[in-house]
């Protein structure tokens, strides 16, 4: 009976032991920052301009760092009620298009921002971008976008990190895997 429990604490004590070793792991992983993103304008006061006010609105930015991948552009759809419908469109200044997307009020919060992912853009940096909205079908003249100042209230956003964060993510995975199979081998092992 003695043996019985002394093989029963080994076999509880081993199972915190994974699970603490698991919570460890996984926080480890998330702590990797996988972007960088930056506010543009933001000390400027925000104001909205309706879609149906403009045929076509231009902002530029210029890229901070090297991996542009994502811009957010911030909407607002009063009450949800907006199904007015617009085009976004980002370019280089020398017209290379990266994205082109079609939207309705249905995309938009109250206030919510337009997530705009692409390839990331490995050697971006110091280039200018040009963010272009250009209405397609006004229905209600509800949903409006952010302004800063004559620009676009816009987060940018980098993929961050080199070869040493890669590497780091690429082994924290493998512990994760690593974790289902060590309770079984743990498991046997202390029964045994």
């Amino acid at each position: 009976m003695q043996n019985l429990k002394s093989k029963s604490k080994q076999v509880i004590i081993g199972w915190l032991l994974i699970l603490v070793s698991y919570f460890g792991v996984f926080f480890l992983v998330n702590l990797i920052p996988s972007k960088l993103a930056i506010a543009d304008n933001s000390n400027l006061e925000l104001t909205f301009i309706r879609l149906a006010d403009m045929s076509l609105f231009k902002s530029e930015f210029v890229s901070s760092y090297d991996n542009l991948n994502r811009v957010d552009v911030l909407f607002k759809n009063p009450n949800l009620e907006s199904r007015d419908q617009l085009e976004i469109v980002i370019r280089e200044s020398g017209g290379l298009e990266i994205y082109r997307q079609l939207f309705s009020g249905f995309n938009f919060g109250d206030t919510s921002r337009a997530r705009l992912d692409f390839q990331t853009i490995t050697n971006s940096k110091d280039r200018r971008y040009i963010v272009e909205i250009l209405p397609t079908k006004i229905v209600d003249g509800k949903l409006a976008f952010g302004t800063r100042g004559q620009k676009l209230d816009m987060v940018i956003y980098y993929k961050w990190g080199g070869d040493w964060q890669y590497a780091l993510s690429k082994t924290g995975q493998l512990m994760q895997k690593s974790i289902i199979i060590l309770p079984v081998l743990l498991v046997g092992f202390l029964v045994w």
